[in-house]
């Protein structure tokens, strides 16, 4: 059945058997990745889902779900951008790992692995009941994954910024090396790139974290010698350069080739407020990080010199169960790191969007004014201090910096 007549057809759940819910609600979410979707149908079918009772579910069945709202949810292009539809996709996150958790004692490591990954993708911060869990599950699975699962797994704590707890950190690292020869390129690209991550949420950079990686390029360059001409996909290739670039190790890969530079809705609104507060935005050669070959969103020069400003849209974070971003993710928390490493001199401010709709409600017509006013301050706490990386917030009525681990 086509997903836009499933959504009439499978109403009137009373007088339908809920095997029978099940299907047509597994049916849409499994045709999302062929069809056209809208915010306004996947209401309808969180609606019926929502009358399904914990255990009807099985774990293909909620793996469908799952991956395709995941997968939706990520799209460029998508339709389900809206505060509206990712405050009802929070809300849904917990009824799901109420499935979740039933489903955890039959789990094996593929779906433990899959199910990681997804709520990565959405950047949900699950609740600590789901997280125990989760833990305990995939422990226990580690010696039985395949070397994609152990992967995802790592590259799942790692999207969400989280560093594992040592007793796990130990059993996954046994088992990468020891089937390490049975990896493939992408694996051993995200096994180097989910070290780095982690290396960067430490305090102090971990040796054994860096000698893994240098084994893992080892390991990709003789794979890229052995095998023929590698079809390199971009991702993979701004993985490797970042993780070598923070561990400073030779990149065994091509340099990507970049990409394009186009402004968000979310920096030209910025932009708007700072023309009209007259700040000085400088040009775009300004704003370039060339060993990154990056441009930041937006540069300005302040009395105590220039602040870089990166605006953030709602993929940069980890949410709890509402709307409310509980803090970056753990790629933005990489990528804030290796750009001060590779620039030790600069100041970078992040800027939440939601940060930027309280300060335009809130300082209304000033916006730009004074949030200039705060990247002065942070130009000048960068030039007299350690720190160089913040996050803009506002606290009652004011605006203030949050330093970021950097």
């Amino acid at each position: 059945m086509h997903a836009q007549g499933a959504a009439t057809a499978c109403f009137g759940v009373s007088r339908k058997k809920i095997s029978d819910t099940i299907d047509e609600v597994v049916t849409y979410f499994d045709q999302l990745q062929y069809t056209p979707y809208s915010a306004h149908n996947f209401f309808e079918y969180w609606d019926l889902l929502d009358q399904i009772p914990v255990g009807q579910l099985s774990t293909v069945q909620c793996d469908i779900i799952l991956k395709n709202t995941a997968y939706a949810y990520d799209a460029e292009d998508s339709a389900l951008k809206g505060s509206d539809f990712r405050l009802r996709l929070r809300r849904e996150i917990d009824k799901w790992t109420k499935h979740a958790v039933h489903l955890m004692p039959i789990m094996d490591a593929r779906h433990a692995a899959t199910y990681s990954s997804y709520f990565a993708k959405l950047g949900i911060d699950a609740d600590q009941r789901y997280n125990n869990f989760w833990h305990a599950k995939t422990f226990s699975l580690l010696d039985h994954a395949s070397p994609q699962y152990l992967t995802m797994i790592g590259m799942a704590t790692a999207g969400l910024g989280e560093r594992p707890e040592t007793k796990f950190l130990k059993k996954w690292a046994r088992n990468v090396i020891l089937n390490k020869s049975k990896f493939s390129m992408r694996d051993c690209i995200n096994v180097v790139w989910t070290l780095a991550v982690w290396d960067s949420l430490c305090d102090q950079p971990t040796p054994f974290f860096r000698d893994m990686a240098a084994a893992f390029t080892a390991q990709i360059n003789d794979i890229s010698i052995k095998q023929p001409p590698v079809v390199w996909e971009e991702q993979n290739l701004y993985q490797i350069r970042d993780a070598c670039l923070w561990f400073g190790l030779p990149n065994p890969c091509p340099q990507p080739l970049g990409r394009n530079n186009t402004s968000s809705s979310l920096e030209k609104t910025a932009l708007n407020e700072f023309a009209e507060a007259h700040m000085p935005v400088l040009g775009t050669n300004a704003n370039r990080i060339a060993k990154l070959n990056k441009l930041t969103d937006i540069a300005v020069s302040t009395g105590h010199g220039q602040v870089n400003i990166e605006m953030d849209g709602h993929r940069h974070f980890v949410f709890d169960g509402g709307e409310r971003s509980t803090r970056l993710n753990g790629r933005t928390e990489f990528q804030t790191g290796l750009m001060c490493k590779v620039e030790p001199h600069l100041v970078l401010v992040r800027v939440p969007d939601r940060t930027l709709k309280e300060a335009q409600s809130l300082f209304n017509g000033h916006c730009g004014e004074r949030m200039f006013s705060v990247f002065d301050q942070a130009a000048q706490y960068a030039r007299d201090n350690a720190g160089h990386a913040f996050m803009l917030q506002v606290k009652g009525n004011s605006l203030h910096l949050k330093g970021l681990h950097a």
